[in-house]
């Protein structure tokens, strides 16, 4: 700091006095032996009146202080989420920005249309908040390296010191702190700031405390101290410190202005806390746009404006010069009272001290905790509508939409019903056709009556009869379709997925109903079960998927037409019931496959009899619609990083015995949450630096869904593939904690977002859609843990508003900070 050692000169007496020890200085004393002691408070208070620049300097820290406090309160807008404003119409004239002091910007704005008095309200907390912990880390750095010097002075620690001081004091500051901060890394923040800017800053500070050390160990006081018998520490503690501490506290007062002028230099050659975030401009342009309001940041873009729009630059100039005014008048206000009239340390060192110590450091933490981005995106988060996504939800599953099956005019209602809200909250379309709505035409066949599955007792009777849709589904794809069976369950399993012809020989599977484990299947096993005579086929899917309007297979739709192989796909719930009469179940299936067994094959034949049946429509040709919305990144870096946000919004719709299935949790409760977000995004302003893709999928159910028609096209959309995918799904109902499932670096993203909004999360499996794993990109699934309840019960009615709300606040969370912050 310039001419530190002058302003400080004779802070310390050269004769300390052990009465300030207890709380009493050396001009009190002199001053009871003269004149009575009722002289000496009005003689405090006729110094105090007339200290000038202690009153100044004391006003205008404090209401910086309010301003550190209360500044987001009192700001017309919030800088982190309000948006920039393109035009205005100003004097009757088209203008764009920046605007000048008007109305509704009473200090105008910058180049991007931003307040600037908010932005100077926002930033007077950040600038200062960086200014007093880089002040700080002067301050302890400079001091405890002095110490250590001044106490082994000559010694090989002062030696050190010193040289290290030499090295500091000849590099030019400025310069200095710029290249620690980009060698460090601008993009991390504060921690960087501190780190170069107390390293060019500590060593005048060092100078000074090692000076007064090596003055005060040689008083006798010490060598009093150490006859008595104290070490070293206890010396530097209790007799040196208390001598020293009135000097520490006005370096640091005048470190913060000393700190706030190189900020502000640093700013104005464009080095501020954040770095800002490069934009495209133009076709080839790029631009730097400070997006952290701070003093320095603000400086950085008015620099080119300074002769023209001078408003730009002049508040935050008058706002570093004012504060620096205000901590040097503090500064020197102090030095006065220190060297004119003395300092009590017993007060500095009481009890009442600690406590506005205590009190400072509790408003600087909360000041902490309150300052950058991400309380305002909490903020943001916490005010997703729920009420809002309920009427979204109330809307696609009203009657008229017949349960949105693909396909149908319900299906291209709720579709038309989303893409309108997409436009509404601003997202672009991804095709080259500037549509919304992506059309994707595809072969299905429908059960035209309820698919049967028994379990049959030894007199052929039903023992227990299975639900469809809710125990298991049907698999028309390759060789499934149509067909009845009744028969003995076998179970089959395998030592490997691949097998050859050869393997299969020996294989004899005739009027058996096979049951196999998804994961352990022998690839195309369903070919060599038609060869190798087998009646049925039961597939226990762990992620199991409820289905009713199914994908063919138009490579073999002949076999659609005719009865052939019906394939089922069963829970394991409903496994475990066909396994229970012979004392099996998956479990010990399971624990049977981890045993090394060089068999190609094991069958093992149950006693339990099972019947199956499937009629099937012939093979129809329908259109679907994907709902596909872009919403831009502000970065130009990151910006061609592409987050995917996907839904289904189709249901199975009209069953077979004639009942409607709203499916108002199951795909609509991801769409509604995803809804309300874009227009809480929209209404706020929120400007995401990566691109978002917001995609509503139809074909949730299907082998070949939305999602892998786009995947095929992806070439049109966007020339790199997503860096992260976020499936929505089961969002409004369901068991007491949210499943988040997936990669585990995006599954702890949305694990902290529910935690920091209160809401219980964890990791776990849930309900599986195939167009989940189209994509090779990291992807998570979020959704409410299941409540047991069947398909044909997921209503209206039983959407809960409060998991609803809940489950937008963390998914609202998250995909801010996806869409920012996040390192991925």
């Amino acid at each position: 700091m310039p001419n530190l050692l002058e302003r400080l000169k004779g802070v310390i007496s050269s004769e300390p006095d052990l009465t300030w020890l207890h709380g009493e200085s050396p001009e009190a004393s002199a001053s009871a032996e003269i004149s009575p002691r009722t002289a000496e408070p009005r003689r405090r208070r006729w110094h105090l009146e007339w200290n000038v620049p202690l009153v100044l300097g004391g006003l205008i820290v404090l209401g910086l202080f309010a301003v550190v406090l209360f500044g987001p309160l009192w700001a017309p807008e919030n800088p982190y989420l309000a948006g920039q404003r393109v035009s205005m119409t100003v004097n009757g004239q088209y203008t764009t920005p920046p605007f000048p002091p008007m109305p509704g910007l009473p200090l105008g704005s910058d180049q991007w249309g931003r307040d600037i008095l908010s932005m100077l309200l926002y930033g007077t907390r950040n600038t200062l908040v960086a200014c007093l912990f880089i002040a700080m880390a002067r301050v302890l750095l400079g001091s405890a390296l002095g110490m250590l010097a001044g106490w082994n002075d000559g010694g090989l620690l002062d030696r050190v010191v010193m040289g290290l001081v030499e090295l500091t004091t000849a590099l030019p500051a400025l310069l200095t702190g710029m290249i620690l901060i980009f060698a460090l890394g601008i993009q991390r923040g504060i921690v960087v700031f501190i780190v170069a800017l107390c390293f060019v800053g500590w060593a005048e500070i060092a100078q000074y405390i090692r000076s007064e050390f090596m003055v005060i160990r040689r008083k006798p006081f010490i060598e009093g101290a150490r006859a008595v018998g104290l070490d070293g520490l206890g010396i530097a503690i209790r007799h040196i410190l208390p001598n020293v501490l009135p000097s520490l506290v006005i370096i640091a007062v005048l470190e913060m202005g000393a700190v706030l002028m190189i900020l502000g230099e640093l700013g104005f050659v464009g080095v501020f806390i954040g770095g800002g975030t490069w934009v495209q401009v133009g076709d080839t342009a790029v631009a730097n746009i400070p997006d952290i309001p701070e003093w320095g940041a603000m400086m950085a873009g008015a620099r080119q404006f300074a002769r023209s729009q001078t408003w730009m630059v002049f508040y935050p100039a008058l706002a570093f010069f004012l504060a620096v005014l205000g901590f040097n008048l503090l500064g020197d206000g102090l030095r006065r009272i220190v060297q004119k009239r003395g300092v009590s340390t017993a007060f500095i060192l009481s009890k009442r001290m600690a406590l506005v110590i205590i009190a400072i450091s509790l408003a600087t933490a909360y000041i902490v905790t309150h300052v950058g981005p991400a309380p305002s995106y909490a903020g943001l988060a916490q005010r997703f509508d729920a009420q809002t996504a309920l009427t979204h939800v109330q809307a696609l599953t009203a009657p008229e939409l017949e349960g949105r099956q693909a396909g149908t005019p319900g299906a291209d209602a709720a579709a038309a019903y989303i893409a309108a809200r997409f436009a509404e909250y601003g997202l672009e379309p991804i095709s080259a056709q500037k549509e919304l709505l992506q059309t994707m035409t595809t072969h299905v066949v429908t059960p035209i009556a309820p698919p049967e599955l028994a379990l049959l007792g030894s007199a052929g009777q039903v023992v227990r009869s299975f639900t469809y849709l809710a125990d298991f589904g049907v698999d028309v794809h390759r060789h499934g379709g149509s067909g009845q069976a009744e028969g003995s369950l076998t179970v089959l399993t395998f030592s490997k997925h691949e097998l050859n012809y050869e393997e299969f020989k020996g294989l004899d599977l005739r009027g058996r109903i096979v049951l196999c484990l998804e994961d352990n299947v022998a690839r195309d096993f369903d070919v060599e079960a038609q060869i190798r005579g087998a009646a049925a086929l039961l597939i226990v899917n762990e992620r199991f998927v409820t289905s009713h309007l199914q994908l063919a297979d138009m490579e073999h739709e002949d076999y659609l037409r005719t009865p052939t192989l019906p394939i089922f796909h069963i829970t394991p719930a409903t496994a475990d019931a066909l396994l229970a009469a012979d004392g099996l179940s998956l479990a010990r299936i399971r624990e049977s496959l981890a045993q090394a067994d060089t068999a190609p094959w094991q069958v093992q034949e149950l006693s339990s009899r099972v019947r199956m049946s499937v009629q099937l429509s012939p093979v129809q040709e329908i259109k679907s619609n994907n709902v596909l919305g872009l919403f831009k990144g502000s970065d130009a870096t990151l910006n061609k990083q592409l987050v995917i946000v996907s839904a289904h919004y189709d249901g199975p719709g009209r069953q077979p015995d004639g009942a409607l299935w709203q499916s108002a949790n199951d795909g609509i409760s991801g769409v509604a949450v995803m809804l309300e977000i874009l227009r809480l995004w929209k209404a706020s302003g929120f400007q995401p630096r990566r691109t978002m893709l917001f995609a509503v999928w139809t074909g949730g159910e299907w082998q070949y869904s939305g999602a892998h028609e786009y995947l095929n096209t992806l070439g049109q959309y966007s020339s790199s593939p997503p860096v992260a995918v976020v499936n929505l799904d089961g969002l409004g109902r369901g068991g007491d904690q949210l499943l988040v499932n997936g990669d585990p670096r995006l599954a702890d993203l949305f694990l902290r977002s529910a935690e920091s909004s209160g809401v219980r999360a964890g990791d776990g499996a849930m309900r599986f859609h195939y167009y989940q794993s189209a994509f090779t990109a990291p992807t998570v699934t979020v959704g409410w843990s299941d409540d047991g309840l069947t398909p044909a019960d997921d209503t209206m009615d039983r959407i809960s508003a409060t998991k609803l709300g809940e489950a937008g606040q963390m998914v609202n969370l998250a995909l801010i900070t996806l869409s920012r912050e996040y390192e991925y």
